[in-house]
């Protein structure tokens, strides 16, 4: 019964370079699906940073500061480079 299911297999793929191909398709659709998992979660943190944004004026004020490089009078700026990425 297994080796009836296995010859089904086999002529169902066509051939061994078939199997291969399949195997490379699975391997793609999971990094796929993992990309999309780890998308899908930085979409629900933007959501949450606007909805912080859009509940709290002064998230609002400290969010537009720090893009436009603004300080209050009396306050000092420090700007510090970016961390590299390796």
């Amino acid at each position: 019964m297994l080796l009836a299911a296995g010859a089904a297999l086999f002529f169902a793929l066509g051939a061994p370079g078939e199997l291969a191909r399949w195997q490379q398709q699975r391997k793609q659709i999971r990094r796929l699906e993992q990309s999309n998992a780890a998308l899908a979660q930085e979409i629900q943190a933007r959501r949450e940073r606007l909805r912080q944004l859009r509940s709290s004026p002064t998230q609002q004020e400290l969010h537009i500061r720090q893009q436009q490089k603004r300080v209050r009078k009396g306050e000092t700026l420090f700007i510090l480079p970016e961390p590299r990425k390796p």
